[in-house]
């Protein structure tokens, strides 16, 4: 004879296997939660380093200190950080209504010139303050580029609006034209030299680029491979980060970026990606020179490859805002800020997120929890509804193939007994025969 445990049936899967099903039901829970999370979190983007800033012109990290940047404005302020955060005005002596367009540091960081609307100014870093140095510049001319060209800071070149380059020996105390062999009334809009200081090179609007291999004594055109009466904006040379003896240097231009490798004497264009969009402005990082930002009229674009290609960095910055100028701040050896000058002084990543975003996050969290909740003890339930009874051990001395549960109860025949109405009539005996 069998016993009820051979008799049994198996039990169901999902019994079987509902300790897997609870941690299953757990694992896609949480792959839930963190798909929906950075699902509902914005990629970093463009945000306002600083509101109070104002329109910025210039840009400039400090070669020696690459933590360290500066920004000039448009309100004729200059305004200075140290982690990309928290900025203090650094303006004492500059005039309120001269718009800071040029910002240079001297390679051994003991010198800063600030090119205005009104001249040249110096920078005095132990009283925190600035001092008119324009000397034998011309009056009324503003000065949008600069330039140190010697490793001691002495000798200077200033970019003017209308009368070409200014050449300084002292530091900037006093200035000369050098502007030997260019056009009449040139507009200087960027000034650059060579790592290894021979070769300088000045963005000319109208008429592309110009080399100089005498210190700035004497100056050339440049424009192998270039449009013609091209609008050059800014220009940069940069050691190859894998090749000391190689040389890129870039211009900004009105139809995109172009590059050379030998010292100006030939260009092609370098804009794929960024197209014949105008750029207006280039920056290296000062660690890793094959990583380079461009300020277009479309945005900021960022190359690895020294220029090769370009792709968007990020969305924030609003269309319609050309950027003027772009920097890479560095605060530590493994933290890289980037900065854009639009309308307003730009950061990436953005320092802060939007409320609305921080409170949609944890809405979604909530919801997110209180869902797999619900869902883990409806499971729970269901599973033990679905769960037959647990197999009742037999009294003791019981035989037969049934079992019968100690507490289960005995029901009485029914003797037709209703409650409330007369008892049930018993019939009559029947009687006995003798």
């Amino acid at each position: 004879m069998s016993t009820p445990e051979q008799t049994a049936s198996p039990q169901p899967w999902y019994v079987r296997y509902r300790r897997w099903l609870y941690i299953g039901g757990a694992l896609v829970g949480v792959i839930a939660l963190f798909a929906i999370l950075i699902a509902s979190t914005p990629p970093p983007a463009w945000g306002v380093a600083d509101s109070t800033i104002g329109h910025p012109l210039a840009l400039l990290v400090d070669p020696a200190s690459p933590n360290v940047m500066y920004a000039g404005t448009e309100q004729g302020k200059v305004f200075t950080t140290s982690d990309g955060q928290n900025w203090s005005d650094l303006s004492q002596g500059l005039p309120g209504n001269a718009p800071v367009s040029a910002l240079a540091h001297s390679p051994d960081s003991a010198h800063m010139l600030a090119g205005t609307s009104q001249g040249v100014f110096s920078f005095d870093s132990g009283k925190a303050a600035w001092s008119v140095s324009s000397s034998g510049l011309p009056q009324g001319d503003g000065v949008d580029a600069l330039a140190y060209i010697s490793s001691d800071g002495k000798m200077v070149l200033a970019g003017t609006e209308q009368h070409g380059i200014y050449r300084s020996t002292d530091g900037g105390a006093t200035w000369a034209t050098s502007s030997n062999g260019l056009p009449n009334n040139a507009d200087v809009y960027g000034l650059a030299v060579t790592p290894d200081g021979k070769t300088l090179f000045a963005a000319l609007i109208g008429a592309g680029i110009y080399r100089s291999t005498d210190g700035g004594a004497t100056w050339s055109a440049a424009n192998t491979g270039l449009p013609d009466k091209l609008d050059a904006f800014t220009v940069l040379a940069v050691t190859d980060s894998k090749n000391a003896s190689l040389v890129h240097v870039l211009a900004g231009t009105s139809q995109g970026v172009f590059a050379s490798t030998d010292d100006g004497q030939h260009w092609a264009a370098s804009s794929r990606g960024i197209g014949t969009t105008r750029a207006i402005s280039l920056a290296a990082a000062v660690h890793q020179t094959d990583f380079l930002l461009a300020g277009t009229d479309n945005g900021v674009y960022e190359s690895g490859d020294t220029g090769a290609s370009w792709h968007v960095v990020a969305k924030g910055i609003p269309g319609g805002e050309h950027v003027g100028a772009v920097a890479i701040s560095e605060p530590s050896k493994n933290v890289g800020l980037l900065f854009a000058a639009g309308a307003q002084l730009y950061r990436y990543p953005g320092t802060s997120t939007s409320a609305v975003t921080w409170i949609t996050r944890i809405l979604i969290l909530g919801l997110l929890v209180g869902a797999i909740l619900w869902t883990t003890s409806r499971q729970r339930r269901t599973l033990q509804a679905m769960m037959p009874p647990p197999p009742q051990p037999k009294a003791p001395g019981a035989t037969g193939t049934a079992s019968r549960s100690p507490a289960a109860t005995v029901r009485p025949q029914a003797t037709g007994h209703i409650r409330g109405g007369p008892p049930p009539r018993v019939p009559d005996a029947p009687e006995q025969v003798e």
